[in-house]
């Protein structure tokens, strides 16, 4: 049985925390909830040590940061499947029991996200549900998942729609850079697709929350400078605005990641999908 490690950095979100450690309580599913805290000032604290009995284990203090808390926090982890949900953000109450299915089905996949990544409001409406035709390697580091960087690309993998095995962690490096301020996850990707291919699934698997005070909705444009930089750290390039247009277009297209695929601009992108028929997850 698949047992979760979800960590959740946390530093003055006390008006969403509530929300999102229920999110992780109420799942149905083994999991291990990590949260570390910044050393809050706003009452996250205390919303914290309600929660305290569903936790594995707290801890608030100074750190360095959103990414040094996740690093801190998965170094404590024991699960088999590892994830990290913003102290913002929340799990559907269907998430970590779908991803444990699929987990437990293919042994062979080493990480998954959705094709349907959303988003809600601060007040917790969803304003956003997106959809994306998969995702492979080469298209990533062509620069076809890398949004708002001066060409048409595909949307961005959902970190809080993001799961992995523990061991493709400690063969990526065992740790988020916590050097980079913003596009930390966007390295991570990286790592991961150098390792292995990711695979995605048509449903939904978690929510990300808009709102005025967060980093990437505050200082998008420089998640999107330090997510280019990253790209070519790792032997990526940036598109043609043209081609990757037509790229985008054919997308669109029915059969136009298939038609991508066979003239070589893409590769096969995994997806998983319930078998009504089979009554379970087949992958194609």
């Amino acid at each position: 049985m698949t047992c979760f490690s979800i960590v959740t950095p946390s530093y003055n979100q006390g008006i969403f925390l509530r929300e999102c450690l229920a999110s992780v309580a109420a799942q149905k599913a083994e999991v291990e909830h990590i949260v570390i805290d910044g050393g809050s000032t706003d009452g996250s604290v205390e919303v914290i040590q309600e929660h305290a009995d569903a936790l594995a284990y707290w801890v608030t203090e100074r750190d360095g940061g959103q990414y040094d808390a996740i690093n801190r926090g998965f170094a404590r982890a024991t699960g088999d499947v590892f994830a990290w949900l913003n102290s913002d953000d929340v799990y559907f109450p269907w998430t970590l029991k779908t991803v444990a299915a699929l987990f437990d089905s293919f042994p062979h996949i080493e990480w998954l996200t959705t094709r349907y990544p959303t988003a809600i409001d601060a007040n917790g409406a969803m304003i956003k549900v997106g959809d994306i035709q998969g995702f492979d390697r080469k298209s990533f580091f062509d620069g076809m998942n890398l949004a708002g960087a001066g060409w048409e690309a595909d949307g961005w993998i959902q970190q809080e729609s993001t799961f992995w095995r523990r061991s493709l962690w400690d063969r990526a490096g065992g740790k988020v850079r916590s050097d980079i301020r913003f596009a930390a996850d966007f390295d991570l990707w990286c790592r991961f697709f150098k390792a292995a291919r990711l695979h995605t699934v048509d449903v939904p698997l978690g929510t990300y929350r808009y709102h005025e005070a967060q980093k990437t909705s505050t200082a998008l444009g420089t998640y999107v400078d330090e997510a280019r930089e990253v790209l070519l750290t790792h032997g990526g390039h940036f598109p043609d605005p043209e081609k990757a247009a037509w790229r985008a277009a054919q997308r669109r297209l029915p059969s136009g990641r298939a038609n991508l695929t066979a003239a070589g601009w893409a590769e096969h992108a995994p997806m998983l999908t319930y078998d009504w028929v089979e009554r379970r997850w087949t992958e194609n």
